[in-house]
């Protein structure tokens, strides 16, 4: 006999195995925090930690950051591209 799954029981399911897929622990969200903290920090003065949110889309994962700052930082200039 075949179980049929309810809607919210294989949304549920399919996160779990998108998340089982991506391999995204706890820590490895907060070493990309992290780096990303570093990064942005070098142009912003950020408050706070950045925020990040990882989730499979088929076979892309959409990656959103949100960071608030309260001032950009002076940079210089790039320099030109060695082509």
């Amino acid at each position: 006999m075949k179980r049929v799954v309810a809607g919210s029981e294989a949304r549920r399911l399919r996160n779990v195995i998108e998340c089982d897929r991506m391999c995204f622990t706890a820590e490895s969200l907060e070493l990309i925090v992290r780096d990303l903290s570093s990064v942005l920090g070098e142009y912003f003065h950020l408050i706070g930690k950045p925020k990040i949110s990882v989730s499979a889309e088929g076979a892309v994962y959409r990656v959103v950051v949100e960071a608030k700052a309260d001032a950009l930082k002076a940079f210089g200039a790039l320099p030109p591209a060695s082509g």
